[in-house]
Order: structure tokens, then C-alpha cells, then sequence
């Protein structure tokens, strides 16, 4: 693990939090009260970390539970012709164990839902590995109790138009006020950037798991403009993310990431 200074960390810290940070549990608002077929599909080149929910909205007066679709024929080709089948293994979520994305290939996304083709295309860019991760602790000014944020570093390559994905799991839970946050290099182009993690409810001996996902403008932007959504206040009006799936009725993404992950456990330093 590389070593930095208390005071260096926190410049960081302060300087990633304030702006290139987009952290918040979001909800997506839906314009039209007409039901519409939900896709959230994500490719990764890691075991295990492979899915994609399909799932229809209700109309205005149905409530808004989700209707699980189980009945949908799911495949993913990859640009040297080779096909993959995704199996339905539980309510709404369709896997293949056995998938395992490369770098630099296009993926293809195939759904059909009944007489309804949806489809989608993305690419798993150069994978962007966590260079390391560490923590430091400070007494509150409100309670003189110990605070912990929990810091993960990576470089960000010389090349232009880099866009990630974050997600925190503390003791396999996915971390508090923090499951969605993405950022861009438009800042940070070719330079060390630093995410940190805060929740009062971390504690010593905490595991703390940093995935990273490196995807593309196309993802990036959907989750942009859905947290840009999710901030309006009431006098405006909501406005469903641009979807990257082809079909009728239908929002969502489709996502092929590069992954790479780091574990951090909050060690008492005496």
C-alpha cells in the first residue's frame, strides 16, 4: 500500500468530494404512465459479476412495484462471433456463470420479451486498476468521537474521455449514502485521483471493498443525467436518462465494464 501524507490525503480527500463526486440513492422517474419494459444489463471482465434484470413498469394507477419478467430469451454475442446464452435463475435476473468479458471487445446485447426485440451494444475499455487504499481517522467537532473515511486511489490514463463507475461494500453490504458515484477525467486527465468513503456507522475492524468499473461516455452519461434528475426540485419536471438499448417502450442501460477491486480493513493504528 503507498504511504501519503495526513495532510496530502486530505487535500485529495476535500478536492475529489467537491468535485468530482456524485454520490446519492436514486430512483428512476418515469415520465409517461404507460408501462415500459426495464433492462439494466452489466458485462464485466470478472467471474461472477455478470447479470441483467428485466423487469416492467406499471402504469399511473398500479402502484409502483416493479413486474418481474421471467419469460425473456437473453443472449450476448462479442465482436469474434461467439455466443453466449443468459438463463433465468431467479425473479427478473437472468446469469451465465461461466461469462467472462475481454478487454477491448464489443458486446452485444439481445432481448426478446414476447414479439419485442431489444438491443444494445458496449464495449470493455482498458481496465484502470485501484492503486491502493487506506484510511484515517480525526475526532468530530460536534461529539469528539473518531470519524473514519475510507480513501481509494488510481491513476487516471494520459488518454482523454475516461469514465468510471464506483460502488463501496462495507462487511458485504453496499455502503451507505454511497452507491452511486461516477466520475469523468475531464478534471483529472492523467492524474492520481482519490474517492473517499464516509458513513457513521463505520467502525474499527470494518471491511471496506472498493469495485471499480471503468465503462463508457454513453453509461456515464446515463447515470449522470439520472442523478441530474434525481436532484430537481419540485417545480421541475423529471426526465428519463437516454437509454443505449434499442426497442419499443423501453429505458434502462447496458454496460460492459473493466473491474478492478481492493479491500480495505480498519485497522486500529497505535
Amino acid at each position: 500500500m503507498k504511504k501519503y501524507s495526513f495532510f496530502k490525503i486530505l487535500v485529495i480527500c476535500i478536492i475529489s468530494i467537491s468535485l468530482f463526486s456524485c454520490e446519492k440513492i436514486i430512483n428512476i422517474d418515469l415520465n409517461e404512465s404507460d408501462p415500459q419494459i426495464v433492462i439494466e444489463a452489466i458485462l464485466t471482465d470478472s467471474l461472477g459479476y455478470n447479470f441483467i434484470k428485466i423487469s416492467k413498469t406499471k402504469s399511473l394507477y398500479q402502484g409502483s412495484d416493479f413486474e418481474k419478467i421471467n419469460n425473456a430469451d437473453v443472449t450476448v454475442t462479442d465482436n469474434n462471433g461467439n455466443l453466449f446464452t443468459f438463463s433465468n435463475v431467479s425473479e427478473g435476473l437472468y446469469s451465465n456463470p461461466a461469462f467472462k468479458g475481454t478487454i477491448n471487445s464489443t458486446y452485444n446485447l439481445s432481448v426478446k420479451v414476447d414479439d419485442l426485440d431489444y438491443t444494445s451494444s458496449s464495449k470493455i475499455h482498458e481496465n484502470v486498476k485501484i492503486d491502493s487504499v487506506s484510511y484515517f481517522m480525526f475526532p468530530s467537532q460536534f461529539t469528539g468521537e473518531m470519524m473514519i473515511i475510507a480513501n481509494m486511489y488510481y491513476t487516471d490514463p494520459i488518454t482523454e474521455g475516461n469514465f468510471y463507475r464506483i460502488k463501496t461494500f462495507v462487511n458485504n453490504v453496499k455502503g451507505e449514502d454511497n452507491s452511486f458515484s461516477i466520475y469523468s477525467d475531464e478534471y483529472i486527465n492523467g492524474s492520481m485521483s482519490a474517492f473517499s468513503y464516509y458513513s457513521e456507522n463505520t467502525q474499527i475492524m470494518d471491511t471496506v471493498v472498493f469495485h471499480l468499473y471503468t465503462t463508457d461516455e454513453a453509461n456515464y452519461e446515463y447515470w449522470r443525467i439520472l442523478f441530474t434528475n434525481s436532484n430537481m426540485g419540485m417545480t421541475s419536471t423529471p426526465g428519463n436518462p437516454t437509454t443505449n438499448i434499442t426497442g419499443e417502450d423501453v429505458i434502462g442501460y447496458f454496460g460492459a465494464y473493466s473491474m478492478s477491486c481492493d479491500t480495505l480493513i480498519i485497522i486500529p493504528i497505535f
